[in-house]
């Protein structure tokens, strides 16, 4: 009951008997976990900066770093499975979640990849399925990608700028 507080819903013979249980366990973990998340965003800013660097492109697929906390609750609703439980251990930088899509459609729900201390923990799809051997093939090669070692731009050199006296 006090769970159901915190999320603003009444304890009633609907909540107690709902007419469709997955439905209604979706819709109360989806609560929740917007609940638990409040604040998280601020903190997220700071991790979201060093994870962007980890987006990457390859073969009709994309690894997508999500911009908010609401992001990753979306996902969580989107594919059935609970990475907006996460949101704490994300928001506090002590995990990492990363969306892996088709480049054709980088907006919508295909694979969400846990990610921590440069390895895969876990990637699931829809409803916890998993992965396919073309996106075992395009994570392998994300991380081997991501082991490598990045060139840094060059600095190019700024002109020195030249003033000339103006003769009145």
């Amino acid at each position: 009951v006090n769970s159901l507080d915190k999320i603003e819903t009444p304890v009633d013979a609907t909540t107690v008997f709902p007419k469709n249980l997955l439905t209604a366990h979706d819709d109360a973990v989806m609560k929740f976990n917007v609940y638990k998340s409040k604040g998280n965003d601020v903190m997220y800013e700071r991790y979201y900066k060093k994870l962007k660097k980890l987006e990457f492109e390859s073969d009709g697929l994309v690894i997508i770093v999500p911009v908010s906390i609401g992001d990753i609750l979306n996902e969580g609703k989107d594919q059935k499975h609970c990475v907006g439980s996460y949101v704490d251990r994300v928001a506090k930088g002590d995990t990492s979640i990363i969306f892996v899509r088709h480049s054709e459609s980088p907006s919508k729900a295909f694979y969400t990849m846990e990610f921590n201390e440069g390895k895969v923990v876990q990637c699931r799809g829809y409803h916890n399925a998993d992965t396919t051997p073309e996106v075992k093939e395009f994570i392998h090669e994300w991380l081997e990608w991501t082991k490598a070692p990045k060139k840094k731009p060059k600095k190019q050199k700024q002109p020195v700028m030249q003033l000339h006296a103006v003769n009145a």
